[in-house]
């Protein structure tokens, strides 16, 4: 319809999903039990004026970056502080997404479906950090599937990751994104 009425060109569009699938990754058959990278990995199109044709973001970003990144491609004002980052620069084509910040995900379908442990998870560079009642590493680089756990054999980082993940969760909670 936009292209019909030749408004496509100038009209920036972006499309994400809220969640992957899964699709029997770690035996869940649906989505939103577990916080795995089936399941929080989702892909972010983006066209319109100023957007590089092709072009592929790499680094972990999150949903919170969709308002800031049309506030910023619209020339509006920057989003509130917190509230994720823009990912424009790398969407134009002048610069990178922030590869070495800290993404969180969550979810409370355990607890309040089953009255198990809600899970929280935060990604920082190539780590993923799952804060579950038997917490759980993995590098998700090497290991994109995250089938070996490295809550044992790397234990140093676990506290590292623990506390990035505490401290994302207290601004969440407390407001700020």
């Amino acid at each position: 319809s936009l292209e019909q009425r030749e408004l496509l060109r100038d009209t920036l569009v972006i499309v994400v999903s809220d969640h992957g699938e899964d699709l029997g990754d770690h035996g869940e058959g649906t989505h939103g039990l577990f916080v795995y990278q089936s399941t929080v990995r989702v892909v972010m199109l983006v066209s319109g004026p100023g957007a590089r044709r092709g072009g592929v973001v790499d680094a972990p970003v999150s949903l919170t970056d969709v308002m800031p990144t049309v506030l910023e491609a619209l020339g509006g004002a920057p989003a509130p502080a917190g509230d994720g980052e823009s990912l424009w620069p790398a969407v134009a084509g002048r610069g990178d997404a922030a590869g070495d910040r800290s993404i969180y995900a969550e979810t409370f379908l355990p607890r309040l479906d089953f009255g198990w442990s809600e899970l929280r998870a935060v990604r920082s560079g190539g780590l993923k950090y799952i804060q579950a009642p038997r917490p759980e590493l993995y590098d998700v680089r090497a290991d994109p599937g995250e089938k070996q756990d490295l809550s044992v054999p790397r234990a140093a980082d676990v506290p590292l990751l623990k506390r990035r993940l505490e401290e994302v969760v207290a601004r969440t909670e407390a407001g700020g994104g």
